[in-house]
This record gives C-alpha cells, structure tokens and sequence, in this order.
C-alpha cells in the first residue's frame, strides 16, 4: 500500500509496530506472529465503511450465469468523472481520498446508536467483558488476571488479555463485524457538565486492530507453532475452562454459549505521521492519560450497575481480579486529580464491540425498533465493553538531547507565523489607506507610570549593569514606593529580581495509589539562584526595604483547541515574559493577541477583495485555531524550600535573615553631576523540593503532576513562579521554565 494508503491511517496493527530500542527483549514476543492483512480482510474489517453492503454471510450464496455480452458491459471500469475546475476544490485536503478512513466503521463506531440505549437489558442478555492478565494468554494455561488500574503503562509495554462473550438468549444473535481494538482518543467538550453533554470533538490518535482478536474471514494462526488452514473454519476450545476459542463463521453468537478471544497489544513508541496534520515531531509523542472522558465515566457507573445485578458469566475465572470486581479504589485511570479540564481529557483503553444491522435487532429493542432510521438500513453496537487503562510515557532520550534545538524551533515558527499574520495585516490595511484615503488614528500617549518605570530601569543599566542581556537572564523590575496615609506616593528607587536563564527538570512522581518505582531523591531537588538587587532613586536615600518574604509556586498550564489542530508548540514565552503584570501569562500573550488578529484579519476580508491579497486559508485556520484557545491555571506551593547563601557557607530560613551587601559607585544622575551611588544586592540560591508541592484546592492533597506535554488539541506546561512579598504590600514575581518528565528507573 502507499503513501497515501496506510500512512494516512491513524492506526495500526497490533503486531505491526516501529521497533523499539527494547525489542526482542520480551520473550512472549517472540511466539506471536506478524500478520499483515490481505486486501479482503483489510476491506473487510479496518476500512469497512459505515454504508452498509449487501453481503450476507449467513445464507449460501447464489449462483449466477455470465454471457459474454452482459460480462463485457456490466462494469465499465473507466467510468470516471474527470475533476474539473469548477467542481474542484480549492484545498487539497476537499479532494476525496479512497483511502481515508474517516467513513470507516473503526473510526466512527462511537457515533453509532448503542442498543443499551433502547433495551437496559441487553448487556445481560449479550454480556461482554474484557479481563487483563499478566502474561500472554495461551489456551490450556490458567491466566493470571490483574486489575487494569493498578499499574501504569508506557511505550513498548504489551497488554495482553481476553474477552468473554455469552448469548444469554434462546436465539441466536446475528453480527456483521467483532472489533477488538486499543483506543488511544481525544475528547473535548464546550459544556459545564460534560457527564451529561456529549463532547463536540472526539480525535481518535490511535487505533490498533488485533486480527486474532477480532472476527475476520480468516483462520490465523497466532503463534509460530500453529500452521492452520485460514481457509478452513475449526471449533478451537480452551482445555483450561472449556470455552470456545473461535466465533461462528456464519456470524451468529449461538444461545447460550459463551465464547473466548485472545488479545495482545504493544503501546507504541510514538504516533503515525499522519496523527499531525502540522508534521510537528512534539505532537507525535504519546500524551499521557489526562482527565475522564464521558464515556470512562459512564462505563464505570454501568460497572456498578452490572456489580449490583451480579451478573456473571457462567464460567468467570478462578482468580478474577478485574475492573469488576472493584477490589481498588481507584475507579478511572486518571486515578486522581491531574488538573485537567472538566470537558477535555486524553484516555486509552480495550474495546470489544459486536456491529450489526439494525433490523436484525428489532427483537431485541422491542417497541424501540421506531428509533432506528426508518428510511435506510443503519449499522448499530450490538454491545460493548471498555477497559481503561493509564499510559504515562517515558522521556525519549534522544528528544531530551535535542530539546533546546526543539524549543528553539518552536520559538522560530511561532515567530513565522506572527511575522505571517502581521504582514498580511500591514498589507490589508494599505488598501483600506487607498480604497479610504491616508486616514490615521490619533496617536497613542504613554502614562505617567510608564514613563517613570522607563526612566528607572535605564538609570539601573547604567549603574547596576553595563547593558540588559535577555538572553541570559530573566529580570523583573518594580517601582519600590513608601506606604502612603494620605494620596498617592512616588517612588523612592527600583527593586530587581534576576534569576539565569535555564531549564529545570524535575522528575515525574507516580501516585500514591498505584505501585511503581520510587524516585530519586537527589531528583526531586532542584537548586535555583536568585539575584535581588535595590538602588535608591535620585535625591532619594535610608535604608533598603527590608523583604521578608519569598515564595516559590508551580504553575500548572493547561490549554486546549475547540475543535481545530493547535498549528505550533508552545513555548515557555509564550506563557510569561516575565513584565511583572498581573496578565503575564498564556492568556494575555498568546490568546488576546491572536484574537487581535483574527478581528483585524475578519475586518480586512470583510471590507477588502480577499483575492488580491492572496490569503492562505491554512494561515486563516491557524490563526483562528489560536484565538480559540482555552488556558487553565493551577498553582501548587512548594512548602519545603531553603534559602542558601550562594557559596553554601549559609542556610536561612527567611529572606530577610539574608543581610543586604552593598557596592559603592561613582555615577552621574539625571543633572550630568557626578555622585556616589549605593548598590543593595542579595544574592543566594533556593533549594526546593518538588515532592513537598501542595495544592490549596484539594484537601486530601491527592492530585498527581503529570509529565509535561503537547498534542494537537491539547498541551501541559509548567513553569516555577518565584514571588517576593514587599513591605508595602506589593509582589515582585518572576517566571521560570519547568519541564516535568518521566524516566526510566
């Protein structure tokens, strides 16, 4: 197949994966055979459309005869319409491609109608569930089952388990396709109540099919021992529990038999190229689990539902640990608050669905049938079950070793892209100039306040620092004024704060709740030096305020699309720019100013021939995309941080046991006279640890910082917010880049 055939899928087979560096090391792996799908069965099963066909493999088929006048002219084989200019789109991506599976049943089987929506009882009558083990599972071996939320999993792990299918019936229940697949999706929703209200956006990133699993035309074998016909349909039973291994060919779940499907899955190391339609090698990443989706939530209340009918399967097995039997307290794989949005969330999880047409199951909805398309025949989900699972993927060391080339990278496209919108405007508004004549808006004054903040950080360069280096250094600066009992007050000097330039690390820390190795202390400390400097304003002199205070907050930044692929990857300057304003964030530098430019770019096309100005739709897209976004801030304070002199001969436990140094200089103030000038300096280092992060809005303290990361429709960052309390009332506070990841122990 091309390029334009399963490179365009964001799916995969279940044993046909990129390697990994660890492959070869499992030795179940080795047993289980590659399959790689022939085009009837590919047609049959992945790409079947959601259109119904006339096949029919329960009755024998009929036989036809052929002349050779009604064979040449049956099918004209060149019947093509020929694309024209007029019916062409403008896009190529409006091109229909035989080979998308956008109409495919896979990838849309959550738009269709479910029975259990018409009849409650139909999930005792079909009842479906899939178990987790901890190994392969083989017939003839008893399985060792666990529960599927008690571990984390990440890239080039496998997900071994099976599926339990039983017709409760006294008839036989008909189906057209049995799908067994890996789900990895993205939910998002506009709504306040997303457990009632459907998402607007469901993006299925990850899709792997396990034939062996699923019903196929084919015998296969699964292991390099097994040489079966795949043209000769057996009745396979498990000698373990006697359970039938091998659903009817004739696509019928007989009545009261249960049946039995083996599965296994490798997490990926990374995702399609296909998965990102802006080819960004950061969005190809596995994003971890993040938040509950609607369907998690409603199929953890049908668990309870099912627990409080006891309904069971007539042969469970011996060790039965699994989502059911609700021996953990952790009831969704997101296992505590992760702080994502209420209507967002990143899930994987195992699906089994029976597919089939829905007038074979008017016996079953009963008086519902009505509900059913009355016009044309539609497919519907027999039943289904879902195990969710948690993925957290590990840091890729060779993206680690070149994350400074990929920030920079970033940094440059966002910078493009502006440069892009900017030109484009510049350009629209010359023809409004032309088409109006030279109009110009009134000038724009700046304050009093401004000006004065101007004329104070030049004074700090020339005395404190040759000249600024932003490159080097993060600094803030704020006008240090007296408390005032009657009107306002001037101010009496400038207060600085600097911290490098650098990126921290800090390692991801597995809840409480679930077994996993433990970290490295040494890790989760993370040194931090601090400069704080004051000088007085002219004709101004005493003592240095004395700041008491220092704080130190993780933020953590979560921003998702509406319902477009985000065209960058964020970086940390796009969250702060470190003005020492209440408004430096994400929201301010990066929202309000790409909705600026979708008003002004609206108003352009709106009065301007668009065509002369030869907009690019995907810049249009992009922009709006954008200024659609959403951000969500949550700060965790760290409670256990120590302030230390920066040769380490000192601990403090305040800021202000830290003494001012002072530096004598010779400069000239705003008269041109020459006068002696006094420099206050603080310097030490923070220490502080990652694992003493507390957050005020849970009471419990069960929340977990998830690893950093960004996808298409949704990204998390985090940031250090370090904050010095004044005096006066008033907050110095500057931003840090953090990046939370997780490692291989």
């Amino acid at each position: 197949m091309d390029s334009r055939g399963a490179n365009r899928f964001n799916l995969r087979l279940s044993r046909l994966d990129i390697g990994s560096e660890n492959e070869g090391s499992n030795p179940d792996e080795n047993e289980l055979l590659n399959i790689l799908p022939s085009y009837h069965m590919y047609q049959s099963t992945i790409a079947r459309n959601s259109v119904l066909s006339n096949e029919d493999l329960r009755t024998d088929p009929p036989t036809y005869e052929m002349t050779p006048l009604s064979a040449a002219s049956s099918i004209d084989y060149f019947n093509v319409t020929t694309p024209t200019l007029n019916n062409l789109g403008s896009s190529a991506n409006e091109l229909p491609d035989e080979f998308s599976s956008d109409d495919s049943i896979v990838a849309n089987s959550h738009k269709l109608k479910r029975l259990a929506a018409f009849n409650r009882d139909i999930a005792r009558e079909l009842d479906i569930r899939i178990y987790l083990t901890e190994g392969i599972c083989k017939a003839g071996v008893e399985p060792k089952i666990i529960n599927p939320l008690s571990k984390e999993y990440k890239q080039g792990d496998y997900v071994y388990g099976f599926v339990l299918i039983t017709n409760r019936t006294t008839k036989s229940i008909p189906f057209d396709m049995f799908n067994v697949v890996f789900e990895g999706m993205v939910s998002l929703g506009h709504s306040k109540d997303p457990t009632v209200d459907n998402p607007s956006k469901v993006f299925k990133f990850l899709s792997m099919f396990d034939f062996n699993a699923s019903w196929n035309d084919g015998y296969l074998d699964r292991f390099s021992n097994e040489n079966n016909n795949p043209h000769v349909p057996k009745v396979h039973v498990d000698p373990y529990d006697h359970i039938i291994t091998q659903l009817n060919p004739r696509k019928i779940l007989e009545p009261q038999i249960t049946y039995k499907k083996f599965f296994t899955f490798k997490i990926p190391e990374r995702l399609l190229e296909s998965s990102c339609v802006h080819d960004s090698v950061q969005h190809l990443q596995i994003p971890p689990t993040l938040g509950i989706s609607k369907n998690e939530f409603i199929h953890s209340l049908r668990q309870k539902w099912n627990l409080r009918k006891d309904y069971r399967h007539e042969m469970p097995p011996k060790n039965e640990d699994s989502p059911n039997s609700n021996k953990k307290e952790v009831k969704y794989a997101s296992v505590t608050n992760d702080m994502s949005f209420s209507d967002a969330a990143v899930s994987y999880c195992i699906s089994a669905r029976f597919i089939g047409k829905s007038s074979e199951y008017t016996n079953l909805v009963g008086n519902n049938s009505a509900a059913f398309n009355q016009i044309r025949e539609e497919y519907v989900v027999a039943n289904e079950d879902y195990c969710y699972i948690r993925v957290i993927p590990t840091t890729n060391p060779l993206f680690e070793l070149n994350r400074s080339m990929i920030i920079e990278e970033a940094r440059l496209m966002h910078t493009n892209l502006v440069d892009k919108v900017e030109n484009l405007i510049k350009s629209g508004k010359e023809i409004l100039d032309k088409n109006n004549g030279d109009v110009r808006c009134p000038g724009l004054h700046i304050t009093e306040s401004a000006v004065q903040l101007a004329k104070m950080q030049q004074s700090y360069y020339s005395k404190v620092r040759h000249q600024p280096n932003n490159d080097q250094i993060y600094e803030v600066f704020l006008p240090y004024k007296r408390k005032a009992i009657l009107g306002p007050s001037k101010p009496i000097g400038l207060l600085a704060l600097s911290s490098p330039v650098k990126e921290y690390f800090a390692p991801y820390i597995v809840p409480d709740k679930l077994k996993g190795p433990k970290v490295n202390n040494d890790s989760t400390k993370i040194r931090i030096p601090i400069d704080l400097y004051f000088i007085f304003a002219d004709n101004n002199k005493g003592s240095p305020p004395d700041i008491k205070n220092i704080s130190v907050e993780i933020v953590a930044l979560t921003v998702k699309s509406k319902n477009l692929p985000i065209p960058l990857v964020f970086h940390h300057g796009m969250a702060f720019q470190n003005k020492n304003k209440p408004a430096d964030n994400f929201d301010n530098h990066t929202i309000k100013t790409f909705q600026k430019y979708a008003h002004e770019l609206s108003k352009i096309i709106k009065e301007t021939d668009a065509e002369s100005l030869d907009i690019d739709r995907d810049l249009l897209r992009d922009v709006k995309c954008l200024s659609n976004l959403t951000a969500k801030y949550d700060n965790f304070k760290v409670s256990n941080i120590k302030i230390n002199k920066r040769d380490g001969t000192e601990r403090h436990s305040l800021l202000s046991s830290v003494p001012w140094e002072t530096e004598h200089m010779r400069t000239e103030n705003s008269s041109g006279s020459r006068e002696e000038q006094v420099k206050y300096s603080k310097k030490f280092d923070i220490v502080l640890d990652t694992t003493s992060t507390i957050f005020s809005h849970v009471h419990s303290n069960e929340f977990c910082l998830i690893p950093d990361f960004q996808f298409c429709y949704l990204a998390r960052l985090y940031y250090f917010k370090i904050n010095v309390k004044c005096p006066n009332g008033e907050k110095l506070s500057v931003c840090l880049p953090l990046n939370i990841q997780k490692v291989n122990i």
